[in-house]
């Protein structure tokens, strides 16, 4: 487990295309036999990075979303969690999944697979936030397209932090992101009309309707 984790670093700081199987050798302590041997070489092992920064994800981020008794104020926390997290210099920027998504790697099926995979459980918890913050409103389609929003708000923002690392913008590119997402999940579901409401026309008093002629 700890060859992987320091793997997973590897890819994420010089991605899948960036690193070398003499670079993993160094960063893991594994020769090459064992790298091959134990852990299906540079793929393999790469696989496996991936589900052990999925599940870190899903136990830093989205097991305290789920629990959260606010969810709007847990979509916030999140975004507030994954800005320290880039900035705080203990870990690459950008995000291991996002840099995968522009490695020549993705065009392997079980690589974009397991990306998809990690793309799809965290569309699929913030939708459910979502879902939750909206209450009687909107719908499960319109919260699972703010799901999708925000999981692009999310990629936008490790994008950013690499480019200006800088908080309060990253901080707006979070808050408008969210607020969007919000007003996405509360809307009318596709296809449903507004409700018309229809108000009587009360006749002036003594009015009697129209007149008659003596030959109708």
């Amino acid at each position: 487990m700890e060859a992987t984790r320091k793997a997973a670093g590897e890819f994420w700081r010089s991605g899948f295309g960036g690193t070398s199987v003499s670079d993993l050798v160094e960063a893991t302590g594994l020769n090459r036999f064992g790298l091959y041997g134990e852990l299906g070489g540079k793929k393999g092992l790469f696989l496996k990075a991936c589900a052990v920064y999925s599940e870190g994800s899903r136990q830093r981020l989205l097991g305290p979303l789920a629990s959260a008794r606010d969810p709007e104020q847990g979509l916030r926390e999140l975004f507030s969690v994954v800005i320290d997290g880039q900035l705080d210099g203990r870990q690459p920027r950008g995000c291991l999944m996002a840099n995968t998504l522009s490695d020549a790697a993705i065009t392997d099926r079980e690589i974009r697979e397991a990306v998809r995979a990690h793309f799809d459980t965290l569309e699929a918890a913030l939708g459910a936030a979502l879902r939750r913050a909206a209450g009687s409103q909107g719908s499960a389609t319109t919260a699972r397209n703010g799901g999708r929003l925000l999981v692009n708000t999310l990629l936008g923002l490790v994008q950013m932090a690499c480019l200006n690392p800088n908080r309060s913008a990253l901080r707006a590119i979070a808050s408008s992101g969210i607020e969007a997402a919000l007003r996405t999940a509360r809307s009318r579901p596709p296809g449903v009309r507004a409700k018309t409401e229809t108000t009587p026309v009360i006749a002036p008093a003594g009015h009697r309707g129209p007149r008659r002629s003596l030959s109708s």
